[in-house]
């Protein structure tokens, strides 16, 4: 990858950073072993009982560090980490204190996002091989959810669950307040095409919180939020740790603000 430290990010910008598992082969799951992670983080892996399991903890470990080390002078090896609120891991050198990352990896996909420090959390989900647990969205789900969901035609009900499971899990970890914020306390207003906007009264100001739901491809859904007053921007890109990255173009479906935009072409360079 490029030279440490190159990338610097605006307080209303985000940087996605997708890695797509199955691009990984074995010989760069061992170069990530050998080269980035920690002996605490090899003997992590080896309580996986799941070979899947294992690849995703050494690709996520992976992603952290060499993408950390895009923004701040210390090479991937040397981060440190401790978990914070919730198990949300957090760096322990002040050099990155001015960045904030979030988290998140389902079948075929491990994503980070990093900014500047802001609340900020970020969900993807795999709907081509979950199927969706219709009957939690009662339990879970605000009024205005369920009702939402049932009034779609049956076979579209599956990729709805999922836009408001990712819009809401997305807005807990920005809160970093883990499932203590009670599901259905608050709304994901999908009623406009194209717009997504938060009903809650959990916080004073509902309009502050800016959403993007993005396709991934035929497989996956991504979700990010951030509490920003100005129009929230997007640079997405496929990221291999250590090996390549590209500018990736997915596709956004619903997002807060007009003006809010994803960037096509590469701020990397």
């Amino acid at each position: 990858m490029s030279a440490i430290g190159k990338i610097s990010v605006l307080p209303h910008q985000i940087d996605l950073w997708c890695c797509f598992t199955d691009s990984i082969s074995d010989d760069d799951l061992h170069l990530y072993r050998q080269s980035l992670l920690s002996p605490e983080e090899r003997e992590r892996e080896s309580r996986f009982y799941f070979e899947r399991d294992r690849k995703k903890f050494v690709i996520t470990r992976a992603l952290v560090r060499s993408v950390l080390s895009r923004y701040a002078a210390l090479a991937p090896a040397a981060w440190e980490f401790v978990a914070g609120s919730h198990g949300r891991p957090q760096v322990v050198q002040d050099v990155a204190q001015h960045l904030c990352f979030n988290l998140s990896h389902t079948a075929g996909l491990v994503v980070m996002a990093v900014s500047a420090a802001q609340d900020m959390g970020v969900d993807t989900e795999n709907i081509a091989i979950r199927t969706a647990p219709l009957d939690v969205a009662n339990s879970f789900f605000s009024p205005d959810e369920v009702g939402g969901l049932n009034a779609q035609p049956f076979a579209q009900r599956q990729q709805r669950f999922f836009e408001y499971w990712t819009l809401k899990e997305s807005w807990i970890k920005a809160r970093s307040m883990g499932l203590s914020i009670p599901l259905d306390q608050f709304s994901m207003d999908l009623g406009t095409e194209g717009r997504v906007s938060l009903q809650t009264q959990l916080v004073a100001q509902p309009s502050a919180w800016q959403f993007f739901l993005l396709s991934m491809g035929n497989d996956h859904l991504l979700s990010v939020c951030a509490q920003q007053e100005q129009p929230l921007h997007l640079r997405v890109h496929h990221c291999r740790p250590l090996l390549d990255e590209t500018m990736l173009r997915a596709t956004p479906l619903r997002q807060t603000r007009i003006e809010a935009s994803i960037c096509a072409d590469s701020p990397f360079s």
